[in-house]
C-alpha cells in the first residue's frame, strides 16, 4: 500500500487525536462498529505504528520526507 505525504499525516493527526481523546472519554464504545473483531490499539501500540509510519520512507509514502 502506498499513501501520499497527506494521506500520511491526515492518519498520523487522527491516531494522536485518538490518544488524547481516549482519555476523557470511551471511543471504542462509541466506534464500537470498528472493533467487533479487535479492541483499539493501545497508546504504546499507537506510538509504534506512528513510528513505523514515520519511517516506513518510500515503503509506504510515496516521496516521503519524513
Amino acid at each position: 500500500m502506498e499513501l501520499t505525504q497527506a494521506e500520511a499525516a491526515q492518519i498520523m493527526a487522527a491516531l494522536r487525536n485518538w490518544q488524547t481523546d481516549s482519555l476523557n472519554e470511551d471511543l471504542a464504545e462509541a466506534f464500537a462498529g470498528h472493533f467487533e473483531d479487535h479492541g483499539p490499539l493501545t497508546d504504546d501500540e499507537i506510538d509504534a505504528l506512528c513510528e513505523r509510519l514515520n519511517f516506513a520512507g518510500e515503503q509506504v509514502v510515496k516521496g516521503a520526507a519524513y
